[in-house]
């Protein structure tokens, strides 16, 4: 490692802590090449507690090493604490070194039509007013690069920490990016983070929960399962297929386990519930707030002998009670389904479970 007499007090309060640091992270260089599957990327989560199947190249001399930490690792200067959005794991590293420099993390893979969102959590936080020489800004850039060539094909940046200013955390975010253009090609998917100046400020960058959401696969979280049983002696399901970006305008929901021949709807809500027998039916309501019904023509399903109905959605026009309104990114809706039923020879109705799909 190359050290400078001239670096700054918070570049050498991190020297001092590293070998403590070092026995929570794990790294790896190895360089290989995946097919994309459902999860996208090898170790997309970091759960093998380092980062096996990535290519990561570190900037020349970090302030905090790159690398995968547990939860709970404290970089100092009132910065953030890693919190790892998905399993035990995630990446983390300073976001400040002696630069200019660039690291990277990277994977070949081969694009599917069926898997082009790339997708992941991101959390950031950096102190650069109260140093000198912080006169230009540091970036997080998503990079598609030619995998044989490495040549730049598309850059998409995801952060900029504007020089000369003081953010402790930006606090959780999702980061999409669309594969499309690059589908039946292998392409060298690149992570890049830029410093380009010499120690201007500590900084702290955690990464997370990297995937490629199937389109046409299940996305949703189901809640208040099981339903009511049903005439059937089975609960109804409901689950959520398709692609949760709203720019894609991709997603159907079905409900399954419905008695043979019934009739029914879905329901949407921003706002979960908890309602038993609302209007009399055997079921629990589990959307709160303002609930809206998807009861157009064509709406209103049979579920045919399979007991199954399904209903592509538009995003730009889903139902409350005050009218149409579209779904926008950063939003969350809960959907359920609603049929018709019998108890000891009387009609009644019944519901699903619910199912949330948090859209970007």
């Amino acid at each position: 490692m190359r050290l400078s007499p001239q670096l700054p007090a918070h570049a050498l309060a991190f020297l001092v802590l590293a070998p403590l640091a070092s026995a929570q992270i794990g790294t790896s260089g190895a360089r290989n090449q995946f097919s994309l599957g459902p999860g996208c990327v090898a170790n997309a989560g970091f759960e093998t507690g380092d980062v096996s199947g990535w290519n990561l190249v570190d900037f020349g001399v970090p302030f905090v090493p790159a690398g995968v930490a547990p939860a709970g690792f404290d970089p100092g200067f009132g910065l953030f604490t890693s919190a790892p959005t998905e399993g035990s794991f995630s990446f983390i590293h300073g976001f400040d070194a002696d630069g200019p420099s660039v690291l990277t993390l990277s994977q070949e893979i081969a694009v599917d039509p069926l898997v082009t969102p790339f997708t992941f959590d991101w959390r950031a936080g950096w102190e650069m007013d109260g140093f000198p020489g912080s006169t230009l800004n540091r970036t997080f850039d998503v990079v598609v690069r030619d995998a044989s060539t490495s040549a730049e094909l598309e850059r998409t940046n995801i952060l900029t920490a504007g020089a000369g200013t003081a953010v402790d955390d930006t606090g959780q975010n999702r980061g999409v990016v669309d594969l499309a253009p690059f589908v039946g090609q292998t392409i060298l998917l690149s992570l890049e983070w830029t410093v380009p100046e010499s120690f201007t400020g500590p900084g702290f960058f955690e990464l997370d929960n990297v995937a490629c959401p199937l389109v046409g696969g299940p996305i949703g979280v189901n809640y208040c399962s099981p339903g009511n049983s049903n005439s059937t002696g089975e609960s109804a399901r409901i689950s959520a297929f398709g692609s949760p970006v709203v720019a894609m305008n991709a997603i159907s929901l079905v409900a399954e386990g419905l008695p043979a021949g019934s009739f029914g709807f879905f329901l949407a809500s921003r706002d979960r519930g908890f309602v038993f027998n609302p209007g009399g039916s055997l079921g629990i309501l589990c959307l709160g707030g303002e609930v809206g019904r998807y009861d157009l023509p064509g709406q209103i399903l049979n579920a045919g002998p399979s007991g199954t109905i399904t209903l592509p959605l538009d995003l730009t026009m889903t139902p409350q009670p005050t009218g149409f309104v579209p779904v926008v990114a950063g939003e969350s809706w809960n959907f359920q389904g609603w049929y018709r039923d019998s108890f000891s020879g009387s009609a009644v109705s019944n519901l699903s479970d619910g199912t949330t799909v948090s859209f970007f």
